[in-house]
């Protein structure tokens, strides 16, 4: 449903208004009138937006009059009726549609009862609200974009680096563990290479003379060790 181009909006108005922003209150739902009424008393509970109630003042004027949080409350929470007027009532907006020249003026008005059919939410301050929302949501989004742009352009990179040069894909991998395993596989040789020598007794006697070395641990050995075969196979002729 489109929101009527009004200037205050029921809380029912509201309800269509955020629904066009994305929202899904469904006021035929007890719960979401639940929800709707204490997402608006958030708004006002965190100075976001003003609830008014529109009221004659003693010079007979019709005001749009700040309804005050506690009454807020009273009416959104707690569905209650709530009275309002006295001495020093907050002007939203003049009946001539003028705004007070002060942000704080006040006037005084009969007492009367609130309740949820007598407030409005001034739509500006939605669009106000909103507005900045959306506007700060962009700027988060463009720089997620920036940032997965980013990241997309280093795969690509890495996946046409690995197409044009397949056979350095796996030998890059983890040199520098590759350099030290022939290193150590060179000084411990002799000290294996006689008729019971084994690949496992090779390994052993690796991690026993390296233990304070974490790239030297029989797991990692026992995996590279197939893929040193392997390699020598494919890129040495005897």
């Amino acid at each position: 449903m489109a929101v009527l181009p009004k200037k205050y909006l029921s809380v029912y108005d509201v309800a269509d208004y955020l629904n066009e922003l994305g929202y899904e209150y469904d006021l035929n739902q007890s719960f979401d009138r639940y929800k709707l009424n204490k997402d608006i008393y958030e708004f006002v509970l965190h100075n976001q937006i003003k609830l008014v109630y529109k009221a004659l003042s003693i010079n007979f004027t019709s005001d749009y009059i700040v309804l005050l949080e506690y009454q807020a409350k009273a009416i959104l929470i707690e569905d209650n009726i709530t009275s309002a007027g006295g001495s020093s009532c907050l002007i939203y907006q003049h009946e001539d549609g003028s705004y007070p020249k002060t942000g704080n003026e006040r006037t005084s008005i009969e007492y009367q009862q609130i309740n949820l059919d007598s407030i409005y939410i001034p739509r500006v301050e939605l669009d106000n609200l909103f507005k900045n929302d959306i506007s700060q949501q962009l700027i988060i989004a463009k720089a997620e974009i920036t940032d997965l742009e980013t990241e997309l352009a280093q795969v690509k990179a890495q996946l046409k680096e690995q197409i044009d040069n397949p056979a350095n894909a796996e030998i890059d991998e983890g040199q520098g563990d590759t350099l030290l395993i022939l290193g150590a596989v060179m000084d411990c040789i002799k000290e294996v290479a006689k008729p019971n020598y084994t690949q496992g007794l090779l390994i052993n006697a690796i991690t026993d003379k390296y233990k304070n070395t974490s790239s030297l641990t029989q797991s990692t050995l026992t995996k590279k060790f197939p893929k040193a075969k392997t390699h020598l196979k494919q890129n040495v002729t005897s």
